[in-house]
């Protein structure tokens, strides 16, 4: 062997030793880089789980404060219109109790003005009654004098009539004392006429003021007697009224309390009413909060189960698999259908029937006026439904009013294949799903990004993929 072919020789052989040496060291090199990536990725995954779990929780505590001082201001603003309207009950009922007592009063002072009154014009009506028996008495009086003048005047008249008669006789007896005896009987039996009448006349007389004396002290007894009673009726009629009135009055008064304490009752019941249906509003606030915060929980643990699947994806057809999936988790029914130049076709569908089993018959065209085509062309998610002017695919089969999304998944910031997504039957508002999509279709295309920057090395086993459980 010539000088020249060993120096060949061991110019071949270096120059395999170096690149096998450095083909090692970059077999190194790029899987502690790989590693590297591979625990930064771990360290964000851990930093976002426990952010999220901290955001979770200042939310639950947030809504929990917040809904305590909900209920507590709303509790105290029902406790201060419970004193405020009993306050106005009971400064009512005073108001109507001094108002009863005000015309209780009034009504006594003009009861007994009139009791007065009907006293003063009785004792008047009285005093009148007794001045004309008392102007009786005086013309009886006035009789009786009358009569007793008359009486002394008929026996002056008498007397006189007699002293003329003994005269006459005197004179007769002087001119026949035949006659004396006579005359002397005559006078006898004139004399004892005379007493006698004049004894009638006293008696009757004395009968006459007697009768008028007893006749003016019966009047004025039964005057008495009459003017007491009528004093007493209207007495009895001014208290029976007072009675009445003060009996009105407690009735009044009885009716007010007990209208107050029905109220008092009322607004009692009606607090406490309100108060349990405020306690069941907040229980439903309280249940409806739990429920979202379940459903927020249950959507975290579905969004990290499938972004740890689309991490664990060691393929295309993987990752493609992994988003139809996830999505379809998300909103109720998913499509995927990849781009292979200027045709869209179906790769994996989920929830739309018969059309799961052959989801490759799908096809489409990138210069359609549909919402696949648009989001393909624009590199942009488009809406459909709800308003929209876009139109959903045909093979969903979905109204006008089912809001639907397509999304783009863009590699190297092409879009490579689209994602269309509906809620279908199932129970999802567009607020709860569209963000997660997109953030799904996102991740997806970082995997597939990743996937093209580890397909030269060399293969790793198994237990070192992104998301696999340890």
């Amino acid at each position: 062997m010539s000088l020249d072919e060993r120096f060949r020789h061991a110019l071949a052989e270096a120059l395999t030793d170096a690149r096998t040496r450095l083909e090692s060291e970059f077999a190194s090199m790029l899987a502690e880089a790989q590693a590297e990536a591979e625990r930064e990725k771990a360290a964000a995954h851990e930093a976002a789980e426990a952010a999220r779990a901290g955001a979770v929780s200042e939310a639950q505590q947030a809504l929990r404060a917040e809904l305590t001082a909900g209920f507590d201001a709303e509790k105290a603003s029902l406790f201060a219109t419970h004193e405020s309207l009993l306050a106005q009950a009971a400064d009512a009922a005073r108001l109507e109790v001094a108002r009863l007592h005000e015309a209780f009063a009034s009504d006594s002072e003009r009861l007994r003005a009139e009791a007065d009154d009907a006293q003063a014009r009785l004792r008047a009506e009285a005093d009148a009654t007794v001045d004309a028996v008392r102007a009786e008495l005086r013309e009886a009086q006035a009789a009786v004098v009358r009569l007793r003048e008359e009486h002394d005047a008929a026996t002056a008249a008498s007397k006189g009539e007699h002293e003329a008669e003994a005269a006459r006789l005197g004179e007769a007896l002087a001119a026949a004392s035949g006659e004396r005896d006579e005359l002397r009987a005559l006078l006898t039996r004139v004399q004892e006429e005379q007493a006698a009448a004049a004894t009638a006349a006293k008696a009757e007389a004395d009968a006459a003021l007697s009768g008028a004396r007893s006749e003016s002290e019966s009047a004025l007894a039964a005057l008495r007697s009459e003017s007491e009673s009528a004093l007493a009726a209207a007495r009895a009629e001014a208290d029976a009224a007072v009675s009445a009135l003060r009996a009105e009055a407690e009735r009044t008064l009885t009716a007010l309390r007990d209208q107050s304490s029905s109220n008092e009752a009322a607004l009692r019941s009606e607090s406490s009413a309100a108060q349990a249906a405020l306690r069941s509003e907040a229980d439903q606030t309280a249940a409806a909060l739990a429920e979202a915060l379940e459903r927020h929980q249950a959507g975290s643990v579905r969004m990290l189960e499938s972004v740890r699947a689309l991490d664990g994806a060691s393929s295309l057809p993987e990752v493609l698999d992994a988003l139809a999936h996830a999505t379809a988790k998300e909103a109720g029914r998913a499509a995927l259908l990849v781009v292979k130049g200027d045709r869209l076709v179906g790769w994996r569908t989920n929830g739309f029937g018969a059309v799961d089993d052959d989801p490759r018959a799908l096809e489409s065209s990138t210069a359609d006026a549909g919402a696949l085509a648009t989001a393909v062309n624009t590199c942009r998610p488009a809406i459909t439904g709800s308003g929209s002017v876009l139109a959903a695919p045909p093979f969903s089969a979905a109204g006008p009013d089912v809001p639907g999304l397509a999304v783009p998944l863009l590699v190297g910031g092409r879009a490579v294949a689209v994602a269309y997504v509906d809620a279908g039957t199932a129970a999802h508002g567009p607020a709860t799903w569209t963000a997660p999509v997109e953030l799904l279709v996102r991740h997806a295309g970082r995997c597939i990004e990743a996937l093209a920057v580890r397909r030269p090395a060399p293969a790793r086993p198994a237990s070192a993929r992104v998301g696999a459980t340890a």
